[in-house]
């Protein structure tokens, strides 16, 4: 299994790596990020052909990094009475609504899963591309009856 994050991104998004005491090396910090990916596909099971691919959208990103960022702050020591703790801990609670609003249905973020079409969460597009030197046009992967947004040529638009 892959990560969704990297140790420059849990830096960036989760924790400053100052705030971890110098306690998780670069290894620990992957097994965090590792471990929220691994959440972060329950969530999106349902609705996504996993494994998602390559280049991760940036919101699940960010969520595999608040995540891991909160598991390795609970492994150190939780002191809520730290502002910076919770904080963390409000940011993780939040990625969790928003993966639990993505298994729901409520919300469908852009991904690049697996599916044949490759992007899921918003309209498919596709462009009709002319065959040769006469007026034959095709669209490539779908037909207008399946649902997809064509573009190209007005006959191919359903125009006359």
């Amino acid at each position: 299994m892959s990560s969704y994050a990297t140790p420059a991104d849990l830096a960036l998004w989760g924790m400053p790596i100052a705030g971890f005491g110098g306690l998780f090396n670069t290894a620990q910090q992957q097994s965090a990020l590792d471990g929220a990916a691994d959440v972060i596909d329950g969530y999106l099971r349902d609705h996504y052909t996993l494994p998602l691919l390559v280049p991760y959208a940036l919101s699940i990103r960010r969520a595999c990094a608040i995540i891991a960022a909160y598991d390795l702050i609970t492994t150190r020591g939780y002191d809520p009475a730290v502002s910076q703790n919770e904080q963390i801990r409000e940011r993780y609670a939040a990625t969790i609504r928003w993966l639990e609003q993505i298994s729901k249905g409520q919300i469908s973020p852009p991904m690049n899963d697996s599916s044949p079409g490759g992007i899921v969460g918003g309209p498919l597009v596709q462009q009709a591309t002319t065959m040769g030197s006469g007026s034959q046009s095709q669209v490539s992967g779908a037909s207008s009856s399946s649902g997809a947004v064509v573009l190209g040529p007005p006959a191919l638009r359903g125009w006359k």
